[in-house]
């Protein structure tokens, strides 16, 4: 009898690898026809897919190869995410007092926005439902939280407004950045307070008139960047031409170039210089517009890399 239990499991067993051998086989034939397709002559297929149970390779494809990853890379960022803090985890932003307000709604201190890694603190719904990625305003969560305070009572604040990124070391570039990156969306700085992905709203349209300056509006903005318009509005059918430029670690944007009267416009994604910064800029504007009265400044917390 135990014979025979032992001649059923070792049975079961070579079926078992059997039919994985057939599948892997399978697999590799349905890639091995899309990958036959090509890419053209500028690109090549890289695959290596290997099994989380036993770490066995079941198929590769010029896994050798070195590739540039853009965007893919984010695959194994969600990847590790999913893997190591796991979908039901919540990123938590606050603001923050060392002291409980007073009879008369006195904050006798600073009041510190506290990030710890939201990356969605902007306008933008998930998932897309609508054909706008952000129908709310890039800074509603600055909003929301001063509304908050207002109905608090909050009346003054003695000291600073600061917004914390402690959270991750103060790391904002990684290596190999290119600088001429550095101005737009996709080479903004890291940081554990990433208000609207650390970039503003660009968006550009031709004047009233030919020769009338463009209009520009860029949002979620502060007073501290200095912005030059050179873009003029030329005669209608005439060429679209813009440039812009902000220097690494400056606070000036400038504008140039052309934009044709009755030109649909054009939107940029420019990276912010200090995130954590913008965010406490915006949340201390926000309450004085709401009739609190701020004595400090806006401030920033970092984490320096020799702190860590």
């Amino acid at each position: 009898m135990k014979r025979l239990i032992a001649l059923c499991l070792l049975l079961a067993t070579s079926l078992a690898a059997a039919r994985q051998r057939r599948g892997e086989k399978a697999f590799a034939k349905e890639v091995a026809t899309v990958t036959a397709q090509g890419l053209g002559t500028r690109a090549y297929w890289g695959i290596e897919v290997l099994s989380l149970a036993d770490k066995k390779i079941l198929f590769s494809l010029n896994q050798d190869k070195l590739f540039t990853p853009a965007s893919n890379l984010k695959l194994f960022t969600t990847a590790a995410a999913l893997a190591l803090i796991g979908p039901d985890y919540r990123f938590v932003t606050t603001v923050e007092a060392a002291a409980q307000p007073d009879k008369d709604g006195r904050i006798a201190g600073d009041l510190t926005l506290v990030g710890r890694g939201d990356p969605n603190l902007s306008g933008r719904q998930l998932p897309f439902t609508t054909h706008t990625e952000r129908p709310q305003s890039p800074a509603w969560i600055i909003e929301d939280f001063a509304d908050q305070l207002a109905r608090a009572s909050i009346k003054q604040i003695d000291g600073d407004i600061a917004g914390d990124d402690t959270f991750y070391p103060y790391d904002r570039f990684a290596d190999g950045w290119a600088q001429d990156d550095l101005q737009w969306y996709y080479g903004a700085p890291v940081s554990a307070l990433s208000l609207n992905d650390s970039m503003m709203l660009t968006s550009i349209l031709p004047g009233s008139s030919v020769g009338a300056p463009a209009l520009l509006k860029l949002e979620p903005f502060t007073d501290d960047y200095q912005v030059e318009n050179h873009i003029v509005t030329t005669a209608a059918g005439t060429p679209r031409d813009i440039s812009i430029r902000r220097e690494p670690g400056g606070l000036r944007i400038a504008f140039w170039g052309a934009i044709p009267l009755g030109d649909g416009g054009q939107t940029e994604e420019l990276a912010v210089e200090d995130p954590a910064l913008l965010a406490a800029e915006l949340l201390k504007s926000t309450l004085e517009k709401r009739g609190v009265t701020v004595r400090g400044h806006a401030t920033a917390h970092h984490l320096q890399l020799w702190e860590v």
